[in-house]
């Protein structure tokens, strides 16, 4: 019956994926001449997509690294590296966040208990977003001219990096409070007497287990430093990407419009592999710092075909090896 509900949810959801990808897509391209974003993409040269490339992986292998570091198992950062691949392609080509999952999966086949794989993912999250604001924060720093849009994004940047601290710090720290205060409500509202309420407890208890072994080992400072290379190498790579585009921004600039645009990946429903919702999204921050409609919208479509196609290659690697490895 859940799998039948599962099912029927997850259909809906690709529904609502296509349709949104077909309705942005029309809408964006029909504000520009499509060949534009042609002549864009045959403007970037061999050598900025292969030192672009080289960036991309190098950033996946931080990601593999830091996932290895979390998970405190004995898995080889080749093994990691594969997965980190497959799991972007997955997060890249499916919609609502459900590529999430991919990494679950393929972490438990490597023998990894179910409160370490969500912990990792949960924690990888949580400083995805510090780093993201760290970096937004300091791009702020170096921007002369601030429109309004900018300075209300700061607000809610900085509300939002406070929150998440304050929140992962209680978690942290505290946790059997937490856990107390989570069996108090799951309680009241009768879920332990189901087998729903029960497995939630089982599953909180297994990453309060988790994040008591990461805490012991003060290894919040590593985590985070290798959170800020990922990030780093991301900004410099889509930097790289933009500019060949035909993009006339600064550094700082482009950090603060594309970092709004990662905090959009949080929304529930997208397109189809992102499209349309992605350069939607992209073109309205990118407009708020002053580039023109047309050039947001040619580089949102460029820069995200070219990093589609980075994952795509990366992933097919990941699958090929990992595939590779159960069979020999």
């Amino acid at each position: 019956m859940l799998k039948n509900k599962l099912n029927v949810r997850n259909i809906k959801t690709y529904v609502i994926s296509l349709f949104l990808t077909i309705f942005f897509v029309w809408l964006l391209l029909a504000q520009i001449n499509i060949n534009d974003i042609f002549a864009a993409l045959s403007n970037i040269t061999f050598f900025t997509l292969s030192a672009a490339f080289l960036i991309y992986i190098i950033s996946n292998i931080f990601r593999a690294l830091r996932f290895k570091f979390l998970i405190q198992k004995k898995i080889t950062l080749f093994n990691m590296f594969k997965i980190v691949c497959v799991h972007n392609l997955a997060l890249g080509l499916v919609p609502g966040r459900l590529g999430e999952l991919s990494y679950i999966y393929l972490i438990k086949n490597k023998k990894v208990k179910g409160g370490a794989n969500l912990g990792s993912l949960l924690l990888a999250r949580v400083f995805d977003m510090l780093a993201l604001s760290f970096y937004f924060i300091m791009a702020l720093f170096f921007i002369k001219e601030k429109s309004s849009i900018i300075q209300y994004a700061l607000t809610g940047v900085g509300i939002f990096l406070v929150a998440v601290s304050i929140s992962f710090l209680v978690l942290l720290f505290y946790e059997a409070p937490f856990l107390k205060t989570l069996k108090f409500i799951l309680k009241t509202l009768k879920l332990t007497d189901f087998h729903i309420g029960l497995f939630i407890l089982k599953k909180f208890a297994e990453l309060m287990k988790f994040l008591r072994v990461i805490r012991s080992k003060k290894n919040i400072s590593i985590i985070m430093l290798y959170s800020l290379i990922i990030w780093g190498a991301n900004y410099l790579f889509s930097y790289l990407i933009v500019t060949n585009l035909g993009m006339k921004i600064g550094f700082p600039l482009f950090m603060v419009a594309a970092t709004l645009s990662v905090f959009s990946y949080s929304i529930p429903i997208s397109g189809i592999a992102g499209l349309g919702t992605y350069e939607g999204l992209w073109a309205l921050f990118f407009l708020s710092v002053g580039i023109s409609k047309e050039m947001a919208i040619v580089t949102g479509f460029g820069s995200h075909l070219i990093i589609l196609t980075f994952s795509l290659l990366m992933g097919l690697f990941g699958l090929y090896f990992l595939n590779k490895s159960n069979f020999t």
